[in-house]
Parts: structure tokens; sequence; C-alpha cells
């Protein structure tokens, strides 16, 4: 099967420190894809983007609750002025 390029493309993961979220993520990034990545802990964050840059992908990390009023659409803010 092959995959669409992600190169020129922004993924927002929330949960990203979380279960599958690390998976997600590089799989995102060996693509092309651009990262900001969201979860309610920066600790949780931390070792995703360390392996992340470990393999040449850059990661943007935001702590928040995507769930809460108004957090989604400032994590697409944060993306669309970061890239």
């Amino acid at each position: 099967m092959q995959v669409e390029s992600l190169v020129g493309r922004v993924a927002v993961v929330t949960q990203a420190g979380l279960n599958h979220g690390p998976a997600i993520c590089k799989a995102l990034g060996q693509q092309g894809a651009a990262l900001v990545l969201e979860s309610v802990s920066a600790a949780d964050l931390e070792p995703v983007v360390a392996g992340l840059s470990a393999v040449g992908i850059e990661a943007l990390p935001v702590a928040s609750e995507a769930a809460q009023p108004g957090r989604f659409e400032y994590l697409l803010d944060y993306a669309e002025q970061r890239y």
C-alpha cells in the first residue's frame, strides 16, 4: 500500500504522550508532516519529543487539555502561527 507524502502539511496530535500517541506521531513524522503534539502533561510529551528528535523528526509540544472549550482552536492557531 502506497502512502501519500505529508510533506508541507501539519498534524496536530492530541494526547500525543499517551497510549498509541507516540507511534502515531512517529508515523506522521516519517511521512513528512510537521508536528504539534498536545497532552495534558509536559512530562508526557518530553520522551515523545526526544524519541522523534532522535530519528530526525521535529515536533512542537503543547501541554494543555484539548477537551476544554477553545483549546482545540488554540492548538490550530498555534500550529498555523508556527508553520
